[in-house]
């Protein structure tokens, strides 16, 4: 096959597109332009409001130095002195911490006057306690054992 019988047999193949282009001469011009009545476009307004009390319970406002204090608004219309109160209570952690200090003074003592197999053992145990005084005297060991009640 030969390239111009390829180019002949595809134009005959082609629809004939001149009845189509007559068509549209015939069609007034209105119909072909945009219509005129095009929707205009929408845009967020800003409009201000009164501004609106604060949705939760709490609200800010000044003492009488000026200094900002937080307010308490019950749903129920009570005050916050007549519900219940929770106490924390670490006496128990501190006690204990009392504890393993005076152990480890005590073994201090004991170490000024040991000599030789004694002294090794008394600086090991001094060691111990030691690492468990680091491990329970701090806020993160309080906090996990403290004493909450709930309670007048």
């Amino acid at each position: 096959m030969n390239i111009s019988e390829i180019s002949q047999n595809r134009a005959a193949m082609m629809p004939d597109i001149s009845q189509v282009k007559k068509s549209e001469e015939n069609v007034p011009e209105k119909e072909n332009s945009i219509p005129e009545h095009t929707p205009a476009k929408k845009f967020d307004e800003y409009s201000e409001s009164e501004k609106d009390q604060p949705i939760g319970l709490y609200s800010v406002s000044e003492d009488e130095n000026g200094e900002p204090r937080i307010n308490y608004d019950s749903p129920e219309g009570d005050s916050p002195e007549g519900g219940e109160k929770c106490t924390a209570n670490t006496d128990k952690v501190d006690s204990e911490i009392k504890m393993i200090k005076e152990k480890a003074e005590e073994i201090q003592k004991k170490l000024k006057y040991a000599s030789g197999e004694e002294k090794f053992r008394l600086e090991k145990q001094l060691r111990a306690v030691n690492a468990e005084l680091m491990q329970k005297d701090n806020d993160s060991y309080r906090r996990q054992n403290t004493i909450f009640t709930m309670g007048e």
